[in-house]
């Protein structure tokens, strides 16, 4: 059982806080919340300013969750030594980023999940023989199965429940809006720099499809052209139904057309005079621009 392999670990006066880290990773959001090794990331220096631990979201690799550990349950456990840790380090250091969903709170027998105000959203005692919900004073056995169900908020499959998303599109996500001041500019870059890298392979794969449709569409209006030039003005009405299907051909892929005979070939000439001249250079650049215009017109919306 991970969580009786957890308890062993992280018996009361055998760890530091930096190396209590390693059972509650690897035990905890590793084993029994399904977090891969990569997903969850040790703040091994404990360097101020950085979470303990960092969870990544399944569904983006977004810093859905942080966690703030200590060695000493009562520093969790007492509302009033919570707060401060929610006001000196939560707050103060700026472990809230963002991308940030969910803030956990842990011991070695204390998991409190929080939303970005720090209201209690699930807790979670671990006694000797079971476990406890503090807040109604329910208890459960003291399983594996149990403790995820428990936990399952903060799990790796429940970042892929899209909550975050939802959170962010309705407006109520705190951490989705960014003050502009010069403590959040870097904050601001990394956001921006990360959203231009997610979206760029989207653009080269739809600038990719569109590049394989105007080919397409273009052989098709060569042939019509070359039945046109074989029957000259001979017959009428096939040239007038040939002429349509041209024009049918070209509105059906409209955007493909105006794309490559029309603003790629501007964009390519305007470049060329900046010195870039292979072509795959001129595609990175190309959609490297059409990500920042897409943000850019996210963002005014």
């Amino acid at each position: 059982m991970s969580l009786k392999k957890f308890l062993a670990e992280s018996a009361p006066g055998t760890l530091s806080e930096i190396g209590f880290y390693t059972p509650l990773a690897t035990q905890v959001f590793g084993a029994l919340l399904g977090y891969p090794r990569a997903q969850r990331v040790i703040n091994k220096s404990g360097k101020h300013g950085i979470p303990d631990i960092r969870l990544n979201s399944k569904e983006d690799n977004s810093e859905w969750a942080v966690v703030e550990a200590k060695i000493e349950d009562r520093a969790i456990r007492d509302e009033r030594e919570r707060a401060k840790i929610w006001r000196d380090q939560i707050l103060e250091h700026g472990y809230i980023g963002p991308e940030t969903y969910y803030v956990v709170l842990c011991a070695p027998r204390t998991f409190y999940v929080c939303d970005l105000e720090g209201q209690l959203l699930e807790a979670l005692h671990i006694e000797p023989d079971h476990l406890v919900d503090p807040r109604s004073g329910d208890q459960y056995p003291l399983t594996d199965a149990v403790f995820r169900e428990r936990m399952h908020s903060i799990s790796y499959a429940a970042s892929l429940e899209r909550r975050q998303f939802e959170a962010f599109r309705a407006g109520k996500l705190k951490s989705g809006h960014i003050p502009l001041t010069a403590g959040t500019l870097d904050q601001l870059q990394t956001v921006f720099s990360s959203a231009i890298e997610r979206l760029r392979p989207y653009c080269r794969s739809h600038f990719r499809q569109l590049r394989g449709e105007y080919e397409q569409a273009k052989s098709q209006v060569a042939k019509v052209d070359r039945r046109l030039d074989i029957i000259g003005s001979v017959d009428v009405k096939i040239r007038q139904k040939l002429l349509y299907q041209r024009l049918t051909i070209r509105a059906k892929h409209r955007l493909a057309f105006q794309l490559f005979e029309d603003d790629y070939n501007r964009f390519k000439l305007d470049q060329t005079y900046a010195g870039t001249q292979l072509e795959d250079h001129f595609e990175d650049i190309f959609c490297t621009n059409t990500a920042y215009v897409a943000l850019s017109l996210f963002g005014d919306n």
